[in-house]
């Protein structure tokens, strides 16, 4: 997935730096890969005016959905205009498990991205890091379709600070 969002924004002349972050170790005690970030980034509130975190996406069932975590009230409104309110897409519930939530903790906005069918079933899915996550139960059309869903909202959105895409 970032390597089609680094396609689709090759061209991208905005006002906002752009990091597509890979981080791992969320579901370990330890969260190396979002604390070495952190130490990277020591004011990452004051650098960051938004995180997406693409997580899971894809899935044969459901929509798509798009949780905001304390975003403005116009970015919230181009978000639900680009994003929630498409076809094939939902505005998700707010769920901390993931990438974005380092981001939320230190007061930066966030978009946590995933299957809303994942989010539903949370609880008693026995797809997600077991043996049955297979590729073929993920619509590449719905991860391409995603994708330029978030370059038209990142090219609506006024600018302030940068943005950092995590998946």
């Amino acid at each position: 997935m970032r390597l089609l969002i680094a396609r689709l924004m090759a061209d991208y002349k905005g006002p906002y730096g752009i990091e597509l972050v890979a981080l791992n170790g969320e579901d370990h005690y330890a969260v190396p890969g979002q604390l070495a970030y952190l130490k990277a980034k020591p004011n990452l509130a004051e650098s960051c005016a938004l995180n997406i975190n693409i997580d899971g996406i894809g899935y044969k069932e459901g929509d798509t959905a798009f949780s905001y975590f304390g975003l403005s009230q116009s970015m919230q409104h181009i978000a639900k205009a680009e994003l929630s309110s498409k076809p094939g897409a939902c505005e998700g519930i707010q769920w901390p498990q993931g990438d974005h939530s380092m981001f939320v903790q230190v007061g930066c906005p966030a978009i946590a991205v995933t299957s809303n069918w994942l989010l539903e079933n949370m609880m008693t899915q026995s797809v997600t890091h077991s043996e049955e996550d297979r590729m073929d139960l993920v619509e590449v059309d719905r991860l391409v379709l995603t994708a330029q869903q978030l370059k038209a909202f990142i090219e609506a959105i006024t600018p302030e600070q940068s943005l950092a895409i995590s998946e």
